[in-house]
């Protein structure tokens, strides 16, 4: 028999039931296939054409799952995907260029100052972390990273996520309302 405070600790790791019909899994898997189908094909076939490489990011599979499974989340909007995102990149290619330390220690900055700027144009987007360090790890130092693939990416999966979603009867984009005041924040 656990000790009450770890029975609770214990129940509190468990995931919460899911509320989501089959049909509606389904949906969402598809669709980000789709999504990411449409995005890689297109960037396939751009990065191609004018030598550029990498022409898709991992990072993008983890937007995929907000744009197409979390439609209405406020992470999942077009300006936090798009914005989002090539903040991120631009912040892995700057530490990348600017600040000669070992990636153990680039790769947290780099997601550290990715959160503050994300946090500052309004554009919170989680697989933005990933954005950076990506950028971090793979030593990306060109300038042209984060409009390509990291902005076309996000561009082109937003474009996909309007399409399908309204297509399968589900409104996207959302309108945001007044972001509430996070606890502990000066209030008037």
């Amino acid at each position: 028999m656990l000790p009450r405070s770890l029975d609770t600790w214990l129940s509190a790791l468990r995931p919460a039931p899911l509320h989501t019909d089959a049909r509606e899994r389904l949906r969402a898997a598809i669709g980000a296939g789709i999504g990411l189908l449409f995005m890689g094909w297109l960037c396939y076939l751009l990065g191609a054409r004018l030598g550029l490489s990498p022409w898709a990011l991992a990072p993008l599979g983890a937007s995929a799952v907000l744009v197409f499974a979390l439609p209405a989340s406020p992470m999942a909007q077009p300006w936090s995907v798009v914005v989002g995102n090539t903040v991120s990149a631009s912040v892995g290619v700057a530490i990348t260029n600017w600040v000669p330390v070992d990636p153990v220690l680039a790769g947290p900055l780099a997601v550290c100052l990715a959160i503050l700027l994300m946090m500052l144009t309004r554009s919170l987007h989680p697989p933005g972390g990933a954005m950076a360090l990506t950028a971090v790890l793979s030593h990306a130092q060109a300038w042209s990273y984060p409009l390509f693939p990291a902005f076309t990416n996000s561009l082109l999966l937003v474009l996909a996520g309007v399409a399908f979603n309204n297509a399968t009867g589900r409104r996207y984009p959302h309108a945001q309302g007044a972001a509430p005041v996070a606890a502990g924040a000066n209030q008037p």
